[in-house]
Order: structure tokens, then C-alpha cells, then sequence
């Protein structure tokens, strides 16, 4: 799976999101178990961000594309291709983080106090933990990739 067909789940879920979200009607179909199904589906596209950033991250073979197409016509050297995937992938996974922010306050005020509702609050912020470390790891390796760019 290409760096873009990942970008482009997690923006389809994330829009997907933000219609039910932003929808007068939100009881009609904001109910616990969509919330839930959206929590799953946040799980799911959070592990291809994941992946995708151990490629970026951790570099790729010369022989390989390293953007699966992700750059079109354009002509960037690896290093700038590394910057662009990254950039991409950060806001990528930044909209997520807003996503399951909107879910996290969602459960407070539709769970009432359940204990299914309690467990489910305890698993997004488990997520957003993972979320939150993935964002370490691209900010920590732009500032490494600053440092090198320094010394030339």
C-alpha cells in the first residue's frame, strides 16, 4: 500500500467524521456504537500511520520508490521526499488526533456514566497515547534531520 492510498484513508475517515460529527441531527447516529465503530477505524488507519512512518522514518532502499508514487511528476531528492512524506503524514495524523479528541468528548456526553462508556474512554486515551508518540517520533526525527542539514 502506497503512502498515498494511506493519506488518503485516513483523510476519507477523518471527512467521513467530520459529516456525522458536524450533522444537526447527531443523536440519530451518534450513538455509542458508532462511536465506538469510529474508534476502531481509528485504530486501524493510526496502525498504517505507524507503518508508514517506520518507512519514512527509518529510510528506504535506494531501489524502491520511497512515496509510492506520493510525488507525482515532481523531482525531489530523497531527503526532500523524506520532508514532504513526513510534513504529509504529520498533519495527516494531527487530523486524526482532532478526530479522536471530538469522539473523547463525545463519550463524555453521551456515555452517562456507564462502565461501557467508562472502558471506552479508558481505550481512547490509550489510543491517543500511541497517537501522541507516533507525533514524537516524526517531530524528534525532523529535528535530527535539522541538525544534519546544519553540518553541510
Amino acid at each position: 500500500m502506497s503512502l498515498d492510498e494511506v493519506l488518503s484513508l485516513g483523510t476519507d475517515l477523518v471527512e467521513q467524521w467530520e459529516l456525522l460529527h458536524g450533522c444537526h441531527v447527531t443523536d440519530a447516529h451518534l450513538d455509542a456504537r458508532m462511536l465506538q465503530t469510529m474508534t476502531d477505524a481509528v485504530v486501524q488507519v493510526l496502525t498504517l500511520y505507524e507503518v508508514a512512518a517506520e518507512f519514512i522514518l527509518g529510510g528506504w532502499d535506494k531501489t524502491e520508490e520511497p512515496h509510492g508514487g506520493a510525488g507525482g511528476s515532481m523531482q525531489l531528492d530523497d531527503s526532500e521526499m523524506t520532508v514532504v512524506s513526513r510534513e504529509a503524514l504529520r498533519h495527516a495524523t494531527m487530523r486524526l488526533g482532532e478526530m479522536l479528541h471530538d469522539i473523547e468528548d463525545d463519550i463524555s456526553i453521551t456515555g452517562a456514566h456507564s462502565s461501557q462508556s467508562s472502558d471506552h474512554a479508558v481505550e481512547v486515551k490509550q489510543i491517543m497515547s500511541r497517537l501522541l508518540r507516533l507525533l514524537g517520533r516524526i517531530n524528534s526525527n525532523d529535528s535530527s534531520l535539522n541538525e544534519k542539514q546544519k553540518h553541510y
